[in-house]
């Protein structure tokens, strides 16, 4: 199965997704830090990249480059 990427532009949004996934593991890139896990059996890399339209271009090819995810929400 695909890992899905997740990118909130502030922490409040993905506090719920966090606190109901199993972290499997924490990198950091860029000085944020990702989330890798699963919720509801799906594997997710879950971050928060503050908001602007660059922050949320460089995050999406971190989860690309980095962690090879194939489908992203934003």
């Amino acid at each position: 199965m695909d890992i899905v990427g997740i990118i909130g532009a502030m922490s409040a949004e993905t506090e719920l997704i966090l606190n109901s996934m199993d972290v499997t593991d924490v990198r950091q890139y860029a000085g944020f830090e990702f989330f890798e896990g699963k919720c509801k059996g799906i594997s997710i890399v879950l971050t928060s990249c503050s908001m602007g339209k660059v922050n949320a271009a460089s995050f999406t090819q971190i989860l690309i480059d980095r962690f090879g995810v194939k489908k992203i929400i934003k």
